[in-house]
């Protein structure tokens, strides 16, 4: 075969191409056996997921029909438990009414007549929303709520100290000694006998009377007692703070005289009553105030006391000597301050919080709906929610 010389230089060219390695070529995908693997799991999958899905459905299915909601009593129940929820309160008429507020104030009634649902609204519209009803009643369950009456104003014993029952002595005041008896204005009527004992807070109050087992021992001349109210140091102390807060006094003649017999003066018997009304003397709820006897001249002061030693819980009795600091004394000495108070007056009422509904459609079974108050529901706390009459103030 004839074949044409190639130009020169050709044949370097050739000889270069042909001698290039070859590059390797990527390859991706699935296999056949991946892609019918796929397949297979893929259909089991989704026929299990349609299988749930149905069964969870028809138990949907079954249990709405059995509630009868899938009925045409079920949107005019909804209307009416989202009427109770939205309603600043209820109020049970009786069995087959309930009665609405809104936040004006404005009623709307749903009540049972003549086999069917009826409603009347603010307007004074009545109309049936359902019909085909055998029986259908409201119930209801209370939350207590709380609120702030009118004060009260209270008289009685606003302290009283506490004395063993037995083992009293006769205690005689030297000449010119002040006797202090501490007490605590009372803060709640739990802490005073005769009063509501609800819890109610004191907030005001006077000392009107001062009462105490006391004698008086006449000296030379006309004497007189002398006392004065202080607050005090501290709780328990008798220790006075300050200046007298009131001062009165009252002659010794008028004072029941101590009795001597033989060798020792008998205990005084019974509570002397002391006027303190004149002194117009106002205490502070809680607060700590001692009252300080002293006998004029050389006269004395003789009292029933117990000998005890003084704790951490008892309201002190210390004494003053002429020119000396008062010390506390180990005595208990019966003493009792009455007087005039002002009371908080707390008033609790039972309101609706949740409204059930009961009903029987004619052929078929009974229904139950429940729906709560939301402005009741906000809170436990007696002192919040809506009582009837309450309305939203709206500018």
């Amino acid at each position: 075969m004839w074949s044409q010389p190639l130009p020169p230089g050709c044949h370097t060219m050739i000889e270069s191409t042909m001698t290039m390695p070859s590059q390797p070529k990527n390859q991706s995908g699935f296999t056949l056996a991946e892609v019918l693997l796929a397949s297979v799991l893929g259909a089991m999958l989704l026929t299990a997921l349609t299988l749930s899905t149905y069964g969870f459905t028809q138990v949907l299915s079954y249990h709405e029909k059995n509630a009868g909601v899938t009925q045409e009593l079920d949107p005019v129940l909804r209307v009416v438990t989202r009427d109770i929820r939205e309603a600043q309160w209820a109020e049970l008429v009786d069995s087959e009414r309930i009665r609405l507020a809104d936040h004006e104030g404005q009623y709307t009634d749903y009540f049972f007549n003549d086999g069917g649902l009826w409603i009347t609204r603010p307007n004074g519209d009545t109309g049936e929303l359902y019909h085909g009803l055998d029986a259908l009643t409201f119930s209801a369950d209370y939350v207590t709520r709380k609120r702030e009456s009118d004060p009260i104003d209270w008289d009685g014993t606003l302290y009283s100290a506490s004395t063993p029952g037995s083992g009293s002595i006769a205690f005689e005041t030297p000449v010119g000694a002040k006797l202090s008896l501490s007490f605590v204005a009372p803060t709640l009527d739990t802490d005073v006998v005769g009063a509501s004992d609800t819890g109610e807070q004191f907030t005001w109050m006077d000392a009107d009377v001062l009462r105490v087992p006391l004698a008086w021992i006449p000296g030379s001349g006309g004497q007189s007692l002398t006392v004065k109210i202080y607050e005090s140091w501290a709780p328990g102390s008798a220790k006075p703070l300050g200046s007298a807060l009131g001062t009165l006094t009252v002659p010794g003649i008028l004072l029941p005289q101590a009795d001597w017999d033989v060798d020792h003066w008998n205990k005084p018997d019974g509570l002397v009553s002391i006027g303190l009304w004149t002194a117009d003397i106002e205490l502070d709820p809680g607060a700590c105030y001692t009252a300080v006897l002293e006998a004029s001249g050389d006269a004395r002061m003789l009292f029933k006391a117990y000998p005890i030693m003084p704790t951490i819980d008892t309201d002190y009795v210390a004494m003053a000597t002429s020119g000396s600091n008062y010390v506390t004394q180990p005595l208990a000495i019966k003493r009792e301050i009455t007087g005039d108070a002002v009371i908080t007056n707390t008033v609790s009422t039972s309101t609706v919080g949740l409204v059930g509904i009961f009903m029987v459609p004619t052929g078929q079974a009974s229904q139950t709906r429940s729906a709560a108050l939301l402005s009741q529901a906000v809170s436990d706390d007696p002192w919040l929610g809506v009582l009837p009459g309450e309305v939203l103030e709206t500018n």
